[in-house]
């Protein structure tokens, strides 16, 4: 890349060249082709634009048919996120994966679980391999843990929200398979004096942050190990 300018910093607003193997690159016609002289069609106007923080940093899954039931250690029995914890105790908690999906009127992110140490989604008692456990690991003393029987893209509302796939909670499909979350940090909800108002800065995830974080899958069964139990708790 060369600035018209001469030598320096790339700012927004510059006039640049893009060069590759001896050639200018150019657009012609939606293409990009690489010319060999310098043309108008090979000089860019440069918008530089601040990208903003993500909104969660994490891992989602999902698991084949057959699990029904969730048990954590963690904050509950209800939703928690970071600017919305204070009612919810920390505690073993558990009931069904069908449970913990709250349906807004409108779809939206739902049914985190802050502060969780541990989560095993659980099939039947029939079944060889009964439960799926997911636990924080390594330094990662407390995640932020969720599952669902809906697709996660059914919550989401886009930039355009009247646009999204399912405009009211009674219109979702529910889905034979576990959808989860294990994130490192979520920003808060906000809705401080209306739902449109943004979470406080405390409560953002800055675009400079680190995380440095890890878990487990482990399958195993219901009445796995019970010391390992132990050391959960």
């Amino acid at each position: 890349m060369r600035r018209a300018a001469g030598e320096g910093h790339v700012l927004s607003g510059d006039k640049v060249t893009l060069e590759a193997g001896g050639k200018f690159l150019a657009v012609v016609e939606n293409f990009v082709v690489a010319v060999d002289e310098e043309s108008p069609f090979t000089t860019f106007l440069l918008e530089v634009k601040e990208q903003p923080a993500p909104m969660r940093i994490g891992f989602t899954g999902s698991l084949v048919d057959g699990f029904h039931d969730v048990e954590w250690f963690g904050r509950g029995p209800h939703e928690s996120y970071l600017d919305r914890h204070a009612s919810a105790r920390v505690g073993l908690f558990q009931g069904s994966i069908a449970e913990q999906t709250v349906k807004y009127v409108r779809p939206q992110e739902n049914g985190n679980k802050f502060e969780t140490r541990w989560m095993s989604l659980k099939r039947r008692p029939a079944d060889p391999c009964t439960m799926m456990l997911i636990s924080a690991a390594g330094q990662s003393q407390m995640l932020e843990m969720q599952c669902h029987h809906f697709a996660l893209e059914d919550f989401d509302g886009g930039d355009v929200k009247a646009q999204q796939s399912f405009l009211h909670a009674g219109e979702l499909i529910e889905q034979p398979t576990t959808a989860f979350c294990v994130d490192a940090i979520q920003m808060g909800v906000g809705g401080i004096d209306s739902w449109g108002r943004k979470p406080l800065d405390e409560h953002l995830i800055k675009p400079d942050q680190d995380c440095d974080w890890s878990f487990q899958l482990m399958p195993c069964k219901e009445d796995f190990d019970s010391d390992w139990r132990r050391r959960l708790l």
